[in-house]
């Protein structure tokens, strides 16, 4: 039995963080295109100049590669989502019901052309991306309305599930038996 003091419900709310989601968006998505075209020709240059016996090929490449690499990751574009509070979040719903007679509407519980760009702008976050170091930005309604009808399907639907999953999915973590051993008093 632990002899430490319960924790207050006060010490909870105090540390209590949101979830957080980001997303990366390629700026330019045929960087994307050219670097798996590559990665290819990399494969087949590694195979042929193991059989061959002529100048290697794969070196160049793998230098392609690596120029190429540094163009994508300065046409990343981060987006961070955090949780909003229970009661805004169902507000926003309220504020985005289904169209009547939408069948869409109805089996998601929300407009779909409304409620998403809606989310985005009270759910984007400006802040640091721990992956890129970039900063994401927060969206206005104008910025969301925008990217929600300019964007590819692709890419604001990646971007709508990183901003209900904050929201709707919970954060669990699965312990390893490894792991819980050392912790649960039973190793």
């Amino acid at each position: 039995m632990s002899t430490e003091p319960a924790a207050t419900f006060a010490e909870y709310r105090a540390r209590k963080r949101r979830n957080r989601r980001t997303v990366h968006i390629l700026l330019e998505p045929q960087l994307g295109e050219d670097h798996a075209a590559l990665r290819d020709a990399h494969r087949l240059a590694i195979a042929q100049d193991m059989r061959t016996n002529e100048r290697p090929r794969a070196p160049a490449i793998a230098a392609e590669i690596a120029e190429l690499e540094e163009r994508i990751k300065a046409s990343r574009a981060p987006f961070i989502f955090e949780a909003l509070p229970r009661l805004e979040y169902d507000k926003l719903l309220d504020d985005h019901p289904p169209r009547e007679g939408d069948e869409d509407d109805k089996r998601l519980g929300f407009n779909a052309d409304e409620f998403p760009p809606a989310l985005f702008a009270a759910c984007a976050v400006a802040d640091e991306c721990p992956d890129c170091g970039l900063t994401s930005p927060t969206l206005t309604e104008g910025d969301a309305r925008a990217l929600w009808d300019e964007w590819s399907s692709a890419e604001v639907s990646e971007l709508l599930t990183a901003a209900l999953a904050v929201n709707k999915a919970p954060r669990t973590v699965a312990f390893t038996a490894a792991g819980s051993a050392s912790t649960n008093g039973s190793g």
